[in-house]
């Protein structure tokens, strides 16, 4: 038999119905006497214990976590409170389906990023909040309801980091300042998000309003901020505080983050994140997991705990696993990484990333046998004229050829975007790509924009051969391996490295 969870008027009738300290017993599933020991005991109610974990910053944040009797009844009462509550649009923090994904990628190509902090945000949100948030509409408790309610969900003065119903309670109660902050930032053509203390706003204006900030240049890097009246005023009037030492303004023209990440053009990990996970990687590969995993304990994890420290196998499949949030399956760091995590870590991979591996091995697999060329050829357009020679001797051997200048006369780019042409080409469309190395092929902006999706394609397709590169002058590509091989000049005419490149396609 099954049953089916109570609707948000269901559940909003249920909690306007509650009166007494008893109400709120049988709201739970369990009796008076129950709530009553679980609240104040023979002796008192059990303690919460307390510990302390490093924050990236290096400061220590309180963990409070709850005795086992009171933790159950926390999240029978999170379960009732994830109904009735609508997260309002701003918020990203402690919702299913936002993250700081969504989050930053509200800030995405904006001009001006403005980031606050506020300060003590969960001790802010204290015994008296609680419970006058249950007594208020849209939940109407009556007092002795409230006051169990408020006893429930505190540690002593406030909600606690590390309770379950913490989270939900704070974006209950942020809920009037994240409106307000929302008008404030609409009325003024600006953006507004909050992932739990993390407050941003951006514009695509050169200046943020005298309401929101008043940003002034010290140097090229340095920027000074006040927050306007009508910004501090919201927060003030909302009972919280601005950590002053967390104010922070940056321009297109810098590194903007969010919650941690990039968004100057796209949503992105910083490069040193991804260095760390590399020498993770790297690590496993040259002295195995167990003494890896001992040096990196012992070392570089800076973070105080509770317990031991992870091992670094989960700790580098969670990474990997963050990656794949943030980017994507089929994002090419991604691949990357994962593939040199499944040669490193063998049997301690994850096996979400295996699958995702397999996938796209399998894809790759597919599409072998029904590609529209044989092959895409990059250069220069300082090359172009000799490059056409290949093209020939390719077009005569049978072979189908990607050649843009030669499309392009033949009319088949028109009304189409050539950029777009160029990506399809060479990710999913020909089955090699031959590269003509130059020292302008690898200076040129316009080839470096044909060299990251060949680049891309090759991590994609597991390293598979893909890139046949052909060097006229002795230069290296950035994101192909050396390994890779080569021909030049030296290994014969160009009539000859062309029949040498139609004799290695024809193998397939």
């Amino acid at each position: 038999m099954t049953t089916t969870s109570p609707t948000r008027q269901e559940v909003i009738a249920q909690f306007n119905e509650l009166e007494t300290r008893d109400d709120v017993a049988h709201l739970l599933g369990i009796s008076p006497q129950h709530l009553r020991a679980v609240l104040f005991g023979t002796n008192g109610r059990q303690a919460y214990r307390h510990f302390t974990i490093r924050k990236r910053s290096g400061a220590d944040r309180q963990i409070s976590q709850p005795p086992p009797p009171l933790l159950s009844l926390q999240n029978r009462l999170l379960a009732l409170l994830t109904i009735l509550h609508i997260p309002h649009d701003s918020a990203h923090g402690y919702i299913p389906g936002r993250s700081i994904v969504t989050n930053a990628s509200c800030h995405v190509r904006q001009h001006l990023v403005l980031n606050l902090d506020l300060q003590d945000f969960f001790p802010s949100i204290h015994f008296g909040r609680v419970k006058g948030l249950f007594m208020a509409h849209p939940l109407n408790l009556g007092t002795e309801a409230a006051l169990a309610m408020a006893q429930l969900c505190c540690d002593d003065t406030s909600i606690p980091q590390g309770a379950p119903t913490s989270p939900i309670l704070s974006n209950m109660i942020c809920r009037r300042l994240d409106r307000e902050l929302t008008r404030l930032a609409d009325d003024h053509n600006c953006i507004y998000t909050r992932y739990a203390d993390d407050l941003t706003f951006s514009t695509h204006m050169v200046q943020f309003p005298a309401a929101i900030a008043k940003c002034t240049k010290d140097n090229e890097s340095s920027i000074n901020v006040v927050l306007g009246k009508n910004l501090t005023s919201i927060i003030e009037h909302n009972s919280f505080h601005i950590n002053r030492s967390k104010i922070r303004v940056s321009l297109h023209s810098n590194r903007q983050t969010v919650t941690g990440l990039i968004v100057n053009d796209t949503v992105s990990i910083p490069k040193e994140w991804w260095r760390d996970l590399r020498a993770m990687v790297h690590a496993v590969k040259t002295y195995g997991i167990q003494n890896s995993s001992k040096v990196w304990a012992e070392r570089f994890d800076t973070r105080s705990r509770a317990g031991e420290s992870p091992a670094l196998d989960a700790v580098i499949n969670g990474k990997l696993m963050f990656a794949r949030m943030v980017s994507g399956s089929e994002h090419p760091k991604y691949i990357r990484y994962a593939r040199s995590w499944l040669d490193a870590g063998g049997d301690f991979v994850d096996d979400t990333i295996r699958k995702d591996l397999s996938r796209l091995d399998n894809l790759v697999s597919r599409n072998e046998s029904s590609y529209k060329y044989d092959l895409a050829i990059s250069f220069a357009s300082e090359q172009e004229d000799r490059v056409y020679a290949f093209f020939n001797a390719f077009e005569e051997a049978g072979l189908r050829v990607f050649f843009a200048p030669e499309l392009q006369r033949r009319g088949q780019f028109f009304g189409r975007d050539l950029p777009d042409e160029l990506k399809r080409a060479f990710q999913s469309e020909s089955r090699w790509c031959v590269v003509f190395a130059s020292n302008e092929y690898v200076s040129k902006n316009w080839a470096g924009f044909e060299r990251q999706i060949i680049v891309d394609s090759f991590i994609q397709r597991g390293n598979r051969d893909y890139v046949l590169p052909i060097k006229f002058d002795d230069v290296k590509i950035d994101g192909l391996p050396d390994s890779l091989g080569h021909m030049s000049p030296a290994d014969g005419d160009d009539k000859h490295l062309a029949g040498v490149v139609v004799s290695r396609v024809r193998q397939e």
